[in-house]
């Protein structure tokens, strides 16, 4: 999930297989389409890119990235995962960029 470890999908296997998981959540939806948002870590820059190019080629409002920045250090714990502390920054990073969407 995090292009740490092998195997590393292509491009071209990453944005198949995530257009078909948003084409998946839109179809489950139809006929109302909510808001979708595509979220990666700052230091993901394979996964975070890849994502972010998925997003803009989709060209559809109604789905956004997101790029959260990365945990502090001590914000951590097994394998880089997030403590709560982490988990409340990234929730409160997500709650601005939601509320910006429903903004506009």
């Amino acid at each position: 999930s995090d292009f740490s470890t092998p195997p590393r999908p292509s491009y071209y296997e990453f944005s198949r297989g995530y257009h078909k998981l948003l084409n998946a959540i839109r179809e489950n939806y139809y006929p109302r389409k909510p808001h979708i948002f595509c979220v990666a870590f700052g230091s993901s820059a394979a996964y975070g890119s890849y994502t972010e190019m998925v997003v803009e080629e989709r060209n559809d409002k109604l789905i956004h990235y997101v790029k959260l920045a990365d945990f502090k250090p001590e914000h951590t714990g097994c394998d880089f995962h997030p403590t709560v502390e982490g988990d409340w920054e990234a929730a409160q990073a997500l709650s601005s960029a939601i509320s910006d969407a429903f903004s506009h």
